[in-house]
């Protein structure tokens, strides 16, 4: 059965030892093991500091790379260079546009791509804004789990949408759990 393991914000886990030592596992034994692994971080130098370093490089096929105007500074460029980067794709991640364009890198090739998001999408799946994580604080602290998914949606707007995760969770009786795709 296929697994998978998502990091996200990976930061805080680079600097625990005990991590370190299970990602190292878990990169070189994915392959036999029918595991992808998801690692995200919002530098590079934080992967590149830790001990795991060069099990990624090793390990890992598949990148998605933000933008970063910074990448053509003689102090950033080897972190990208050491992921086999060229000074096509480097000037692609210094000329993209933050929160838009992504730099797609695998065995296939290497592609610009932009993640295009309706509002209600961005809200559901890329919300992040420091006001956005606000008011899901908050949200959280006045709803109960199972209207925190309605509450969220109406604040931002998209009542019909509510309605609908309301519905659904009256028809599956599902007064108690959350069920968000």
């Amino acid at each position: 059965m296929p697994v998978q393991i998502i990091i996200d914000e990976a930061k805080w886990l680079l600097d625990t030892a005990q991590f370190l030592g299970e990602v190292e596992v878990w990169l070189k034994a994915r392959a036999k093991k029918n595991v992808s692994i998801t690692l995200s971080t919002q530098e590079i130098y934080d992967l590149q500091r830790t001990d795991a370093w060069q099990a990624v490089q090793a390990s890992v096929p598949t990148m998605l790379l933000l933008p970063n105007a910074a990448a053509l500074r003689p102090e950033v460029r080897p972190f990208y260079e050491s992921l086999g980067l060229g000074e096509t794709e480097l000037q692609l991640l210094a000329q993209a546009q933050p929160l838009r364009d992504y730099l797609y890198r695998s065995p296939l090739g290497i592609r610009l791509f932009q993640l295009r998001l309706s509002p209600l999408e961005r809200i559901l799946c890329a919300a992040s804004r420091p006001e956005e994580l606000q008011v899901l604080a908050d949200l959280m602290q006045q709803e109960r789990p199972e209207t925190l998914v309605s509450a969220w949606l109406r604040h931002w707007g998209h009542s019909e949408e509510a309605a609908l995760v309301e519905h659904l969770h009256k028809e599956r009786g599902d007064e108690d759990h959350v069920a968000v795709a």
